[in-house]
Order: C-alpha cells, then sequence, then structure tokens
C-alpha cells in the first residue's frame, strides 16, 4: 500500500491511502487453476458422452435387425445371415437375404450376421474403430455377458 503524507496545522501525518481494486498475481493464478481443473473434466466428461453416443447408435442399429430376423424365421424356418457394408455398394447381402437395410444416419456402419448355435450374432463396426457384438434370440453381448 502507498503511504501518503498530510499536512495539518504545523504536523505531519501519515496515513494509509486507499488501495485500487485489482486482483493480486496470486488470485489470477488460482483462478486459472481452478479453471484448467474443470475444462479438463469437462473434456474427459465429453469424451465418454461421445463414445457412449456412438456405442449407443451401434446397439440400436444392431437392435434394428431382429424383427427382419424373426419374420424371416416365420417365413423360412431359419434366420438369414450377410453383412451390410454401404462403401461397398456389392456387399448388400444382408437386404438380399432378409430385406434390412439401415437408416441414411447409419451409414458409417458395417454390420455383418453370422449363424450360431440357437439363433444368430450380429456385430457392428464403426469408422471409429468402435464395435459391439450381441446373439439373439437372448440378445446377450457375444462374451456372454
Amino acid at each position: 500500500m502507498l503511504l501518503q503524507y498530510k499536512q495539518t496545522k504545523g504536523h505531519s501525518r501519515r496515513r494509509f491511502a486507499h488501495p485500487t481494486p485489482a486482483f493480486s498475481i496470486l488470485e489470477l493464478l488460482m483462478v486459472l487453476a481452478i479453471s484448467s481443473i474443470l475444462a479438463t473434466v469437462a473434456v474427459v466428461l465429453y469424451r465418454d458422452y461421445v463414445e457412449t453416443a456412438r456405442l449407443g447408435v451401434l446397439d440400436a442399429t444392431i437392435a434394428s435387425i431382429e424383427p427382419f430376423q424373426e419374420s424371416h424365421r416365420l417365413k423360412h424356418g431359419s434366420y438369414g445371415e450377410g453383412s451390410w457394408r454401404l462403401a461397398n455398394e456389392d456387399d448388400q447381402s444382408l437386404f438380399e437375404a432378409i430385406g434390412w437395410r439401415p437408416q441414411a444416419e447409419d451409414t458409417n456402419i458395417v454390420i455383418k450376421v453370422t449363424l450360431v448355435e440357437h439363433g444368430f450374432e450380429v456385430i457392428a463396426s464403426n469408422t471409429f474403430g468402435e464395435s459391439l457384438c450381441r446373439e439373439y434370440p437372448s440378445r446377450r453381448t457375444c462374451d456372454g455377458e
């Protein structure tokens, strides 16, 4: 703080000047540290949210195949198998087998359906390298969980 001298009737006296409203460097560093911590937590939570959302899209896409498979089983006595890869126009055997076609927003997903002992297995993967596998009609994940 600054000291000011004021003269009054023959003698001087010291008094403290009123400080100007400002932040100290310590206060600014504390705000910066807290902001950095909050930003780091927010980025981690956002990444988890995005990954969960992408896996949710894969799960919903897999679930949309089940009614087509059940219809095929009722008509033909067995489930159908095939794959769907939109990037390759020739690889649409799943549509030819059971009549299933993904929605427009599912264009980056690759689907493969194979027959297993008591049903069928669906593996869906996306361009981010994430994949999900379900066994039907039990609806369990392929590793038995």
